[in-house]
């Protein structure tokens, strides 16, 4: 039987955000108060704000319920829709072995690259969509030769950060404080970094997740 669609959010608790995993993040909204809703919605998103807490509701669309937070977002409140339980992976689904001892020198290698490159706080404005990009170009060069695209140019593993699907992961981090090292001996400084690769800009919902 299929759930009524309703713009209504059932709120029927409230809990710290810190305690709602991102591996339940399914899809994110935007929400704009009702006519005549104006203070009730500042009133929610000061006082979630104030208490550092999220709302826990449910919401239904498309002839399905959905649980939901909302949360205060800047200047507005925002919704996520929420995975069960059942439909998010564990990493106890991976089946994975005992972890292997990790010696005093690979931690501290690990520990040296992750604070060469920290940053005080993740910025989206570094990340762009290159694959889209590459799209956009494809298409105005065929507006402008007017001749068939019949293909994308695709990353190549080197781009991906990767060759196979074995990685090592102690060779990756010695090369890349080893690049490191030589740009600074060659007087780098820290001049800001270029954009980082993704593969989208939206705020993509997989299926499936594996969460630690």
């Amino acid at each position: 039987m299929e759930e009524a669609g309703s713009d209504a959010i059932g709120i029927f608790q409230f809990v710290p955000l810190e305690t709602v995993d991102p591996v339940y993040y399914d899809k994110t909204y935007l929400l704009a108060p009702a006519k005549y809703g104006d203070k009730p919605y500042a009133l929610l998103r000061d006082a979630l704000a104030e208490t550092k807490r999220c709302a826990v509701g449910r919401w239904a669309t498309r002839g399905r319920e959905h649980i939901v937070i909302v949360r205060p977002m800047s200047e507005g409140l925002a919704m996520h829709q929420l995975f069960f339980q059942d439909e998010v992976r564990t990493v106890k689904d991976l089946g994975l072995k005992d972890s292997p001892d990790v010696t005093a020198a690979e931690l501290k290698l690990a520990r040296t690259l992750i604070d060469q490159q920290s940053e005080k706080r993740f910025d989206p404005n570094e990340f762009r969509d290159e694959f889209r990009e590459r799209v956009e170009a494809a298409i105005q060069k065929k507006i402008r030769s007017g001749k068939e695209i019949s293909e994308i140019e695709a990353p190549t593993p080197s781009q991906r950060g990767g060759s196979g699907n074995v990685v090592d992961l102690m060779d990756i981090l010695q090369k890349s404080l080893a690049s490191k090292s030589g740009r600074a001996a060659n007087g780098a400084t820290g001049s800001r970094k270029p954009p980082k690769r993704v593969t989208s800009s939206r705020p993509a919902a997989s299926s499936r997740k594996a969460r630690g």
